[in-house]
Formats: C-alpha cells, sequence, structure tokens
C-alpha cells in the first residue's frame, strides 16, 4: 500500500456516489455504500481512511512516538516507520464479516492505532517473540477492541459506529506489523490466540471495515514454548 491519499477528484467523485453529506455521521451506512462501489478495494479503503482524518502527511503523534522508541534504541524498518508516520494516534471503527463454516458472524470493534500508556515493555518483548516465531521482523502498531453490542446499561449498541464508545465485556487483540505488510496478532488478555491477522494492509483495513469478508490467515496458540522464549527476551531487556 502507497501512502497517497486519493486526488479531489475521485475523493469527490466517490463522496457522490455513496451520499457522502448525508451519511458520513452513520459509519455503518458510509462503509456499507463505500463496499458497493465499482472502484478498486484500495481507493475504498483509502477513502475511508480519509474519512477519519489521515491525509499523507506524518502526524504529530507519529513523529513523537518514533522519536521515543529511538531514545530507547529500539529498531523498526522503514515501512513500519511510515505507517507510524501515517496512522498512529488514529481510532477506526470496525466491522468484520467472518465465515464460519456455513454461518457468517458480524461484529464490531475499534482499531486503536497506539501504545498504552502503561508502557512498551510488554509489546516490544512480545513483538520480538513473534519475529523469532515467524521469522519476521514485527513491531507493535496498537491493538484491535473487540466486541458486539456491549453496554454498561445492557442494552445492544452498535458502539462501533463511535470510535470513542468504551464496552464493558470487551477484549482486546495486540497488532504488529511486520515486512510485507503483513499484520500478527496476539490475544493476550483473553485466549492468548496467536496469528496473521492479513497479508496485507489493504486486505487488513478492508476486513476490519467490511469491504470483503475477514482473511485472517494463521490462528493457533501461544505454547509454552513461546512463553519460556519471553521470559528469555525480558531477562535479555532487563540487562540492557
Amino acid at each position: 500500500m502507497d501512502w497517497i491519499p486519493l486526488g479531489q477528484e475521485e475523493y469527490n467523485s466517490i463522496c457522490q456516489k455513496v451520499n457522502y453529506l448525508e451519511i458520513k455521521n452513520r459509519p455503518g451506512r458510509l462503509y456499507q455504500e463505500v463496499s458497493k462501489l465499482p472502484c478498486t478495494l484500495e481507493s475504498k479503503v483509502k477513502f475511508i481512511l480519509q474519512h477519519w482524518g489521515w491525509d499523507g502527511l506524518p502526524r504529530d503523534e507519529g513523529k513523537l512516538v518514533i522519536s521515543q522508541i529511538n531514545n530507547f534504541r529500539l529498531t523498526f524498518t522503514s515501512e513500519v516507520k511510515e505507517f507510524i508516520h501515517q496512522i498512529y494516534g488514529l481510532s477506526l471503527p470496525m466491522k468484520k464479516t467472518r465465515s464460519l463454516g456455513t454461518v457468517e458472524d458480524i461484529y464490531g470493534g475499534v482499531l486503536r492505532f497506539k501504545y498504552p500508556e502503561s508502557g512498551w515493555k510488554d509489546l516490544f518483548i512480545t513483538s520480538k517473540c513473534l519475529g523469532l516465531k515467524f521469522h519476521d521482523d514485527v513491531t507493535p502498531i496498537g491493538y484491535m477492541l473487540n466486541y458486539n453490542g456491549f453496554s454498561l446499561s445492557g442494552q445492544q449498541i452498535d458502539g462501533w459506529e463511535n470510535p470513542n464508545y468504551k464496552p464493558v465485556g470487551a477484549w482486546t487483540y495486540e497488532l504488529y506489523l511486520g515486512n510485507n505488510e503483513k499484520i500478527y496478532f496476539w490475544d493476550s488478555e483473553n485466549s492468548d490466540g496467536i496469528g496473521i491477522e492479513a497479508d496485507s494492509l489493504i486486505s487488513f483495513f478492508a476486513c476490519a471495515f467490511g469491504l470483503i469478508v475477514d482473511t485472517e490467515k494463521v490462528y493457533g496458540y501461544a505454547t509454552e514454548e513461546d512463553f519460556e522464549l519471553m521470559d528469555e527476551i525480558e531477562r535479555s531487556w532487563n540487562q540492557g
């Protein structure tokens, strides 16, 4: 995926076709209408990213976090650096459709491209473990908050319409970016599920926005060997 926004003419054309002014505050409807367009999948993804504030310029949040990572003497690829420059700090409501045999499971959530305020140590230890496991250079990029209508009042609320919605009962997957745009995940909060979320940034965002059916390629669980490896990585980290 290149980080060049849609030209004004193409952007305006999509706005007109989906009746943007009427549905721009209704992400569910917006995603649905964009999915019907005859344009390329990349154009659809870029349009939605631009809707949420991406403009192709390095974001202040991204520049700050990269300088902080450099202070820790941590390394990352140029692809990861560009991703963080472009996307870090954004929250993007998602609506995924996953095929479960003959049943399609539709659920919501939000992508939050930022690191926890509690610190980065665990994320970077996990990324090192994932890199060794999948033979890749892997860097944390944020997390995916999964839910489908949780609320304090017990009512079914489409919270994914609001990127700041904080449901009760939700859980998070940490997200990591490797070489060649592969997206990895680790469900450290709920099940220790581990795997490859998508083979490219376009398919990752397209799945998240419900433009295509979920393309998750690999799924498994962290093993005892994985946790032993993480302990070893942490010891090395603590020793500097």
